[in-house]
């Protein structure tokens, strides 16, 4: 669904095909004396359908996913840490963009290879 986001139609086509498989496997699981996948999980995708423009919806869904499953170390920094941050010799002046982040801290969950040095100097 995240490479597909900027297309709205494909987005809601894939909640819907979503939403029957979830229907479907849950029976399977309860059939089979297993836990159902939680409804919240469902909810999720309705709440990305609900939102205009979609790929808000998508985005804001991730966000969520990722604060659920990696709790802390996908938060922000509080007000305190904010302070000495800034307040630091550096004054604020080093940082690392958003896309480099998600490289190192979540790419591996979503299949992102990440190389090593090493192999650039190969």
């Amino acid at each position: 669904m995240v490479r597909e986001m900027k297309d709205e139609g494909l987005v809601r086509k894939i909640a819907a095909t979503a939403k029957r498989e979830f229907e479907l496997t849950n029976k399977k699981r309860l059939q089979q004396d297993q836990l159902p996948i939680a409804n919240g999980e469902l909810e999720a995708l309705r709440r990305v359908t609900e939102i205009n423009p979609v790929h808000i919806g998508v985005v804001d869904a991730v966000d969520n996913w990722v604060i659920e499953t990696r709790k802390d170390s996908a938060r922000a920094p509080n007000d305190d840490e904010w302070r000495r941050f800034l307040s630091s010799p550096l004054d604020g002046m080093i940082g690392m963009s958003l896309a480099l982040q998600w490289r190192y801290n979540f790419g591996t969950l979503f299949g992102v290879k990440v190389r090593d040095e090493d192999e650039d100097d190969a």
